[in-house]
């Protein structure tokens, strides 16, 4: 089943955020349909930072094909803004894909992207537009997803995220429309919404520590792209083998 099929057959497909093989690895075996290699947790395990915009095209791309070595698995890569204007988009998709990425996801923030919610600037929607359209023509796989990510709606609000929302599904522009950085006082108007509208979320789950108490599989998204958990876990497993192995030293 390509993930096309996966995602039109699915209610809701959780995707789950990695940041090297062995994460993509352990994702596979647990179950999942794919894997989500993104930069905020390829970032916190190559430079020990939690700033994608660190992150360059070609690091992002080497990172893929080390793990697409292992296998057939599907990874969905993260472009963030696409790492400039829609030139630039264009060639970092094609690369993407070429390199083994079953699906692309493309925020509407300026360059560089953020995780922090403090740090999110918008560009115009028609620029989003144009980057979703740069994207989507590098493709040389019919097979290979668009992923629209809406990173704004604490800036344009829900009613503009709903005409967002439209005009990406109205005009085909996407395969499958996600919204990420969506605070705590937005959640439950953003989750009436996704009852009537088509489109997934995208947790960080060390930023939006308040969905760990929410029900997503209720709650009517297509979609949940989990980022922060491994690498958050990686590092905090990490700091109890040191400490065991420095008490067994002591001994």
């Amino acid at each position: 089943m390509t993930l096309k099929e996966t995602f039109a057959q699915a209610s809701m497909t959780t995707v789950v955020g990695t940041m090297d093989a062995q994460s993509t690895n352990t994702v596979e075996q647990s179950g999942y349909p794919a894997a989500y290699l993104n930069s905020y947790d390829v970032v916190r395990a190559e430079l020990g930072a939690a700033n994608e915009g660190l992150m360059s095209p070609s690091e992002l791309s080497a990172e893929l094909r080390h793990v697409k070595e292992r296998g057939q698995f599907p990874v969905v890569v993260d472009a963030q803004s696409g790492f400039g204007n829609q030139l630039t988009t264009y060639f970092v998709a094609q690369d993407l894909e070429r390199s083994g990425a079953a699906g692309v996801v493309l925020n509407d923030q300026i360059f560089p992207a953020h995780t922090a919610q403090d740090e999110v600037t918008m560009i115009e929607f028609s620029d989003f537009v144009a980057k979703l359209k740069a994207a989507k023509a590098s493709f040389e796989d019919p097979e290979t997803m668009l992923f629209a990510e809406l990173d704004g709606v604490q800036l344009y609000q829900v009613d503009g995220l709903r005409k967002r929302l439209e005009y990406l599904q109205q005009n085909q522009l996407a395969d499958c429309v996600l919204v990420g950085h969506v605070s705590q006082d937005q959640f439950a108007a953003v989750a009436d919404l996704a009852h009537s509208a088509s489109f997934g979320l995208v947790v960080n789950t060390v930023r939006d520590q308040f969905t760990a108490d929410q029900d997503l599989a209720s709650q009517g998204f297509k979609a949940v792209f989990y980022t922060g958990v491994l690498s958050a876990a990686r590092q905090a497993a990490e700091k109890q083998a040191v400490q065991q192995f420095l008490t067994k030293a002591e001994v």
